[in-house]
């Protein structure tokens, strides 16, 4: 199972700008491989196959500060313990060396901020 978490803030105002690259991401991945979105509390998800392994794209909405709230939540109602491995891809505009970044393995949830 992959799940891929897609940052950025939820609204208007952000839409299409580069806080919003994550949502950007996971849009594209929903498009090509066709999985539909669920609207929920505290993020969107959707779900689907790619490669014959169960995929899960997310989109949250608590804002990039506070997304692996719903990352976590997430991870736990499809209880994914046994997950092969995890992706989150972020990106942040606070630092000048700031970038995006993805992380394959474990359950650690990348935040909006910029590794050192």
């Amino acid at each position: 199972m992959w799940v891929i978490a897609g940052l950025g803030n939820p609204g208007r105002k952000y839409a299409r700008t580069r806080h919003n690259v994550g949502f950007m991401v996971v849009d594209a991945l929903s498009e090509r491989l066709s999985v539909d979105f669920t609207e929920k509390a505290r993020y969107i998800m959707g779900e689907g196959l790619y490669r014959d392994e169960r995929l899960i794209l997310v989109k949250p909405l608590t804002y990039m500060n506070l997304s692996g709230t719903a990352v976590r939540e997430v991870l736990r109602m499809r209880k994914t313990a046994h997950q092969r491995g995890s992706s989150s891809s972020t990106t942040t505009s606070t630092c000048p060396r700031a970038g995006s970044r993805s992380r394959r393995g474990g359950h650690q949830v990348a935040t909006g901020e910029s590794a050192p």
